[in-house]
């Protein structure tokens, strides 16, 4: 039917792009027989909110809302993560109770609370996570076929991954699957940096579960700046195999703090 998507885009994956490396930062001036006054650096992210708006013209909506955070140290160090997650869609389908083929509309709600670990590196992050998904699905028409109707409770999963191989350019991945339905989703970006910090390239995504696939492929430009705002821009040609094919935007949303 339809996949869960928790963007997270983080890390999404996943998010939108990884936290800049602090850098230093000077207040006041040197008066006659004083050193240069160093101020202390900001500290250093604790916590982390992902939103990820995305569309179709095959009738597919969706938003979500991801919020991660380090509770014993900062997003800049390796150590343990929390993360809680909501997300919001409608979708459509093709039923396969003849006659005649029907359009299936529905709406979904979900949300997930998830415990795991980050692993930073120089130029690397990689995060693993387990814990509780529920759902809330509800359609129209009626389809006897569809028996993923109502609330329903599962483990989910999840894996991110962020690097930067050169000083120019970055790839990002993520992955997300639940036992209700078996729902999955995949999100892969490569970019070359056209500023510091924003990265153009392409991306691939997949989505699915036991009853639906989808899958998407177009570019995306990431690691814009409004206030401290990090946005993401993405689109390109989406092909569902009961619906067939359209076009597909998305637009990411991090904040740290």
């Amino acid at each position: 039917m339809y996949s869960i998507r928790v963007v997270a885009i983080a890390a999404i994956l996943p998010g939108v792009s990884t936290p800049a490396i602090a850098q230093e930062w000077y207040t006041g001036a040197a008066r006659s027989g004083q050193a240069t006054q160093q101020a202390a650096e900001p500290p250093a992210p604790t916590t982390a909110i992902d939103l990820s708006l995305s569309a179709t013209t095959r009738n597919d909506k969706n938003g979500t809302i991801t919020a991660t955070v380090a509770p014993y140290s900062n997003l800049n160090e390796s150590g343990l993560r929390l993360r809680v997650g909501g997300s919001i869609g409608s979708f459509s389908y093709a039923s396969l109770t003849p006659p005649p083929t029907r359009e299936i509309v529905g709406s979904m709600q979900s949300a997930n609370l998830l415990v795991g670990y980050e692993h930073v590196g120089r130029t690397t992050k990689f995060a693993a996570y387990a814990g509780l998904d529920v759902r809330h699905m509800s359609i129209s028409p009626a389809d006897i076929n569809n028996t993923s109707v109502g609330t329903r409770a599962g483990a989910r999963i999840g894996l991110d991954f962020y690097m930067q191989p050169t000083d120019y350019s970055m790839a990002s991945a993520m992955f997300t699957m639940s036992t209700i339905d078996m729902a999955y989703y995949g999100r892969f970006k490569t970019g070359l940096a056209i500023a510091p910090g924003v990265y153009v390239g392409p991306e691939f995504i997949v989505i699915g579960d036991n009853y639906f696939s989808q899958w998407r492929a177009g570019a995306h430009v990431s690691g814009l700046k409004l206030g401290a705002v990090n946005l993401g821009v993405s689109g390109g040609y989406v092909s569902q195999r009961d619906l067939g094919h359209g076009f597909y935007g998305t637009l990411d949303a991090r904040i740290t703090f």
